[in-house]
C-alpha cells in the first residue's frame, strides 16, 4: 500500500500587530507546501484556534496583550500539543526571558522578527 501524499503544512499566525501579522502571512503563503488556515491577535486566539483548527504549526508573537506567548504555549502544550515557533522583536532582557520560558514550556523554536523599515532584514527573514 502506497503512502498517501500529505497536504500542505497548515499554519496559524498569531500577532497583535496587524502589520507584522500580515507580513508573516504573506511570507508563509508564498512558501511552497504551506497554507495559512487562521490568524489571531493574542494568546486567547492561539488557544482557541489550536483547538478548532488543529494546525500543524503555530507561529506566534511572544509579547501580546491579554494572554502572552508564554501563557498560550503552556496552555496549548498541556491541552493539545502543537509545534509552536515564537517570534519576537524585543531585545529587552525581561521580555527575552519570556521567550526562553516559552521554549521550556514546549515551544519548538524562537526567531527574531525582521526590522520592517529595513528591506534587507525582511528579505533575509
Amino acid at each position: 500500500m502506497e503512502a498517501q501524499p500529505k497536504g500542505p503544512v497548515r499554519v496559524v499566525v498569531i500577532d497583535d500587530s496587524a502589520t507584522e501579522r500580515l507580513f508573516m502571512v504573506s511570507l508563509i503563503a508564498d512558501a511552497q507546501g504551506m497554507e495559512i488556515v487562521g490568524t489571531g491577535v493574542n494568546g486567547v486566539d492561539a488557544i482557541n484556534l489550536s483547538k478548532t483548527l488543529r494546525p500543524d504549526i503555530i507561529v506566534m508573537d511572544v509579547i501580546m496583550p491579554n494572554v502572552n506567548g508564554l501563557e498560550a504555549t503552556a496552555h496549548i502544550m498541556h491541552e493539545h500539543p502543537t509545534p509552536i515557533v515564537l517570534t519576537s522583536s524585543s531585545h529587552n532582557p525581561s521580555e527575552m526571558n519570556l521567550t526562553f520560558e516559552a521554549q521550556r514550556a514546549g515551544a519548538l523554536s524562537a526567531v527574531g522578527k525582521p526590522v520592517m523599515e529595513n528591506p534587507e532584514s525582511c528579505e533575509t527573514f
